[in-house]
């Protein structure tokens, strides 16, 4: 199932809570960005769907608690935030399964092959 197709059953609710085309734009934009943390968490944590679920659950919570049941909540800033993060998640954990760190320390069995 592609990002679009996931992102259509949620176009029609984002225009009833902004009717603004660049705000369900942006949103789109973040959901995209969130599912590579959803997918970094899942495969970090042993393939925990709890993770995952309580993620998603934190991300859809937060934007409601503050200032006035998501006032302020501007769908372009958790965008650049969430796309630094995912960038940093990509780059260090690499783009392929972001399952495996990069850095990680050589163990004294690879040392001494």
């Amino acid at each position: 199932m592609s990002n679009y197709s996931l992102d259509s059953n949620h176009i029609v609710p984002w225009f009833q809570v902004n009717p603004s085309s660049e705000w369900v734009a942006w949103q789109c934009a973040a959901t995209v960005v969130t599912r590579i943390l959803i997918v970094w968490l899942y495969n970090n944590t042993g393939k925990s769907v709890f993770a995952a679920i309580l993620f998603h659950t934190m991300m859809n919570v937060s934007v409601f608690i503050y200032p006035n049941y998501g006032s302020g909540y501007d769908p372009f800033i958790t965008f650049i935030i969430l796309a630094i993060a995912a960038a940093i998640v990509t780059f260090l954990w690499g783009s392929e399964t972001l399952a495996r760190y990069r850095y990680t320390s050589l163990s004294a069995t690879d040392v001494n092959r």
